[in-house]
C-alpha cells in the first residue's frame, strides 16, 4: 500500500475531490488548480496492493 496514513489520504482526497466549477469566484483560480492537481496526484497512487475494504464507507 502506498499510504503511510490511510485515513489522511482518503480525507485530502474527499476534499480535493469537490472540483471547483467553471465561473465559480469563491475560491481562486490558483487555488481551484491546486486542488485539482492534488487530485490528480492522490489518485495516482493507488496502484492496486490496497484492499478492497479500504474503498467502501
Amino acid at each position: 500500500m502506498p499510504f503511510g496514513d490511510f485515513d489522511a489520504w482518503r480525507r485530502e482526497l474527499l476534499w480535493t475531490g469537490v472540483l471547483v466549477q467553471d465561473g465559480d469566484t469563491s475560491v481562486s483560480d490558483e487555488e481551484a488548480g491546486y486542488r485539482y492537481d492534488r487530485y490528480v496526484a492522490l489518485a495516482d497512487m493507488v496502484d492496486g496492493t490496497e484492499a478492497p475494504q479500504q474503498f467502501t464507507p
